[in-house]
């Protein structure tokens, strides 16, 4: 059985290109208007005074680790709004990634279409 994966299906319309469009015809790219402005919006929908726009949500949970004083070894436990309960996993470094990535070195096919079971032994 072969299996298309696909890499993302965005749902990208006119609002967004305006948008993107706009930032690229200013002179800030990064940390203008638009960010702070989502800044904002995310601390007002949280109720609190400030927000933090970082570049991912590895950058954001790093963050959130820093500022909780989090050390190897503590347990977490993570609420969301629905109640339920969700476990952290321990992400691999940079390195191991590079590792991962590296054994996949010419072996995917360009149109990213596989077999799920060689795909799992790998």
């Amino acid at each position: 059985m072969s299996l298309a994966v696909p890499l993302s299906n965005p749902d990208i319309t006119d609002l967004e290109r305006q948008a993107v469009l706009e930032v690229l015809s200013s002179n800030r790219l990064s940390i203008g208007p638009h960010t702070e402005a989502f800044e904002a919006a995310i601390a007002a929908r949280a109720g609190r005074k400030h927000g933090i726009a970082v570049n991912s949500g590895t950058s954001g949970l790093h963050l959130c680790v820093k500022a909780l004083g989090l050390h190897e070894g503590d347990e977490v436990e993570i609420q969301v709004a629905d109640e339920r309960l969700f476990g952290v996993a321990r992400k691999p470094g940079r390195q191991a990634l590079i590792e991962r990535l590296r054994a996949f070195r010419g072996r995917l096919p360009a149109d990213f279409k596989f077999e799920r079971d060689d795909a799992n032994a790998r």
